[in-house]
């Protein structure tokens, strides 16, 4: 398999494993999280038109204690176009 992006080698790794023939998901992968009770931070690009923040929104609901940092002037590589500002929000959550 030729690698076309970074990523790809594990979403295809992902796929493989835990979604069947017709891309149903077969992992529960949040099963337990609503026994999680520390924070637990989600973060989205403000143009990330995919699995942005309305999205990102709704997967939060499975945590008790759970909150979205939307990332501006980016979308889904948002490592790539707003590293300052990812960064600072990634370095925040992981000194508290």
């Amino acid at each position: 398999m030729d690698i076309e992006r970074f990523g790809m080698r594990a979403g295809t790794v992902f796929r493989g494993k835990y979604f069947d023939e017709e891309g149903n998901l077969t992992y529960g992968f949040v099963e337990n999280a609503h026994e999680y009770d520390r924070e637990v931070l989600f973060i989205s690009g403000e143009d990330n038109r995919l699995i942005g923040p309305e999205y990102q929104r709704n997967q939060m609901k499975v945590y008790p204690r759970a909150r979205l940092e939307v990332i501006p002037r980016a979308g889904h590589s948002m490592f790539n176009e707003n590293p300052e500002h990812t960064f600072q929000v990634i370095r925040e959550y992981l000194e508290q």
